[in-house]
């Protein structure tokens, strides 16, 4: 396969409706709306068949260029088979063709809205399930798991063409950011149908292996190399995941089973339970079609993200920076000395700071990055200038000596030294009682509340303050969920 750049590759793709990128947070636009009662929807791309008045049996998806059938059987619902009352297609003023079906399901506890939608001349398909309890009493539905089912016969453990040549890549992590370093998550179909998901995590405590019956990630990747598909889960609402795993047929064949929702891990966490009277919309998942393998996989995932707008700010331009910190001895200290007063004013000092901004000019950098030290406490956001000189004189010098920028490591609210921080931007508990700060905990347990209003006010002061000061880059760390407020 030639080479590919985004340039061309966006020349080949088209630009993706944005139509599509409304539809994970809001509800179906305005459109022409009439009964419904099944059989075939299509475009260019995709062919889809439903049969609203039988529970969605025999639910078919056909790529229609390849012919390849990527779901082909009775729609997988964990729940029940719903019985859908109320059918409805939408055909919207720029093309988009909606299929809308309501029912209850459950003996009437839990009713479900099932929509479908495909772009008049994009290569993409869209669903979309909302659940609502209509019981009196709570339902758990932790183990809840719905999606089309695609059914595969494995000889002597195997796939037959044309499937044995596909395999799935997980998006955008193709290899787990805290995993081991040789585990990529590409995955064949048969290791989908007869194995678990399972990868090694790394962490302070050592390796864990974490082994789930569905594959999970934000999207996947499904290609031969030459033609390939899109799996996405994108909620605006909550953490949900696009999920991979199989289902076993009463004929005793296995299938696939992708799309739809899945509760991985108890998340979503709003999908697992549902109050009476509740409801919970899950987030779209979007089928895509695009022509080559993984790299052009992922260019289609970075363009839809772009176009549901997540990406860089027009002219944003992040200088090439030089991290100081594993060339500081204050680093390699055991425990949290780094945050010791004593221990920074003998290891992070102007001369060590000099130091390595030498080492950034002479490697073609254009920003000395300073991570932990700089501060006067571990995360203050306040320049310790009894130890290293006026801020803005440092940025000066910076600029001035070695063409240098000037970027800060300025963790937030669940990474920090509490101490640095009025004790009135502390979290309270339920009951209205103020936490303290066990220091001896480290500053991962930081009380403090990232939500008040007097953390904030406070954090974008410091913030100004630097800024002024001649700061180009903040790196923002420390911003985990660490408790209830």
């Amino acid at each position: 396969m030639n080479s590919i750049t985004r340039r061309n590759f966006l020349g080949k793709a088209g630009a993706i409706s944005t139509w599509g990128m409304l539809a994970g947070s809001a509800s179906l636009p305005a459109a022409q709306r009439s009964p419904w009662q099944g059989g075939s929807v299509e475009n260019t791309t995709f062919r889809l068949v439903l049969a609203p008045g039988d529970g969605l049996r025999n639910t078919q998806i056909v790529h229609v260029p390849s012919g390849l059938a990527l779901a082909d059987g009775d729609y997988c619902y964990s729940f029940g088979r719903p019985e859908f009352k109320d059918s409805h297609s939408l055909d919207s003023a720029d093309g988009t063709r909606a299929i809308s079906l309501g029912g209850p399901a459950m003996g009437g506890e839990l009713e479900i809205l099932h929509e479908f939608r495909l772009s008049p001349d994009q290569p993409w398909l869209e669903e979309q399930i909302t659940l609502t309890n209509q019981g009196t009493q709570p339902l758990e539905l932790a183990n809840g798991r719905c999606g089309f089912l695609l059914p595969l016969s494995l000889t002597q453990g195997q796939l037959s063409a044309p499937w044995s040549q596909f395999k799935l890549t997980a998006i955008p992590f193709r290899r787990n950011p805290g995993g081991h370093r040789t585990q990529y998550a590409d995955f064949s179909l048969t290791q989908v149908l007869t194995e678990p998901y399972s990868f090694e995590r790394s962490g302070p405590e050592g390796h864990e292996m974490i082994v789930t019956p569905e594959y999970a990630a934000e999207a996947w990747v499904w290609t031969n190399g030459e033609t390939g598909f899109l799996i996405l889960k994108y909620s605006q609402e909550g953490m949900e995941w696009s999920v991979v795993d199989r289902s076993s047929l009463a004929s005793g064949q296995a299938a696939l089973r992708w799309g739809g929702y899945g509760i991985h891990r108890w998340q979503p966490e709003h999908g697992a339970w549902l109050r009476p009277g509740e409801s919970h919309r899950f987030g779209v998942t979007k089928l895509m079609a695009f022509k080559g393998g993984i790299t052009e996989g992922f260019y289609a995932f970075r363009q839809e993200m772009t176009a549901r707008g997540h990406g860089c700010p027009p002219g944003f331009d992040p200088p090439v920076h030089w991290n100081e910190l594993y060339d500081n001895r204050l680093w390699w200290l055991p425990g949290e000395q780094q945050g010791d007063p004593e221990m920074r004013k003998k290891y992070y000092t102007l001369g060590d700071m000099k130091t390595e901004a030498a080492k950034a000019r002479a490697i073609g950098c254009e920003a000395l990055y300073q991570d932990p030290g700089w501060d006067t406490k571990f995360a203050s956001k306040i320049w310790d200038e009894a130890r290293l000189g006026p801020y803005q004189a440092f940025t000066t010098m910076l600029r001035r000596d070695f063409g240098l920028k000037s970027s800060l490591h300025t963790p937030l609210s669940g990474w920090c030294d509490a101490s640095a921080y009025a004790s009135e931007m502390y979290r309270m508990d339920r009951f209205g009682h103020r936490f303290a700060w066990d220091k001896r905990l480290g500053f991962s347990s930081s009380p403090l509340s990232g939500a008040s209003r007097q953390y904030i006010d406070e954090t974008a002061r410091r913030l100004k303050t630097l800024a002024r000061g001649g700061a180009a880059f903040f790196m923002f760390d420390g911003n985990g969920y660490h408790g209830e407020c």
